[in-house]
């Protein structure tokens, strides 16, 4: 269920944000807006900021699942016969760090789009139309011509679609596995690696952005010179 505890008005937003009522006095409500420019400054810097390291960490991930699919077909060349569990091994870091690419990307785009919004509350408080005003869609869907698709969304999508990839491989090895041997004892490795990565990808699913209202302390350290 959605917290709405919080929640603002415009209004209350812009003064959230300014720190003080809005006033309608001239002078103060000039002072105001040079505020309010200079947040919105920054707030165009930050969503920069954020989409050069959305683009860093695509990089990153990429560089790793490319290797982590090459290892895998290694593993798994029938002429070195690796034995199962480090195949399954393999498999299942992919799947892990697929699913690290596909958080990261829905987390990196809700960031982007926090400053986005910003800067659209702030433009329409002022009177700017700049962030808001966009081309046109595109002449047709179809062809090679510039359309409105969204680079983000269809990056969430094919890191979904990787992850989904490595999920199908690791439950189809592990279904393998248990039909072939589901006559013998307990394959305690097997179970440990697969609660293993269970875990890893709990740890990951829970790893959420608090925003609830927490308190924290700063600490002063105490520094001197020692005597001789």
């Amino acid at each position: 269920m959605e917290n709405k505890q919080n929640s603002l008005s415009k209004i209350e937003f812009i003064e959230a944000l300014l720190g003080e009522s809005v006033s309608d006095e001239p002078k103060r409500k000039k002072k105001q807006s040079e505020v309010l420019k200079t947040i919105l400054d920054r707030a165009y810097d930050i969503r920069k900021f954020e989409l050069d390291l959305y683009w860093k960490r695509a990089t990153y991930f990429w560089g790793f699942l490319v290797a982590i699919f090459a290892g895998f077909f290694i593993v798994n060349d029938q002429s070195k016969k690796f034995d199962f569990y480090i195949r399954l091994g393999v498999a299942c870091i992919g799947l892990i760090f697929s699913l690290a690419w596909y958080l990261v990307n829905r987390g990196s785009t809700y960031w982007v789009t926090n400053y986005e919004r910003l800067i659209d509350a702030i433009e329409e408080y002022l009177g700017i139309s700049f962030y808001n005003l966009n081309l046109e869609n595109g002449k047709s869907f179809w062809g090679f011509s510039y359309y409105a698709f969204s680079v983000s969304r269809i990056n969430i999508i094919v890191s979904f679609f990787i992850f989904f990839i490595w999920l199908s491989v690791v439950v189809v090895m592990l279904f393998l596995n248990i039909k072939e041997n589901y006559q013998q004892s307990i394959d305690f490795l097997l179970c440990a690696i697969t609660i293993v990565t269970l875990l890893f990808m709990l740890f990951l699913i829970s790893s959420k952005s608090r925003n609830d209202n927490s308190n924290f302390e700063f600490l002063k350290r105490k520094t001197g010179y020692k005597k001789d």
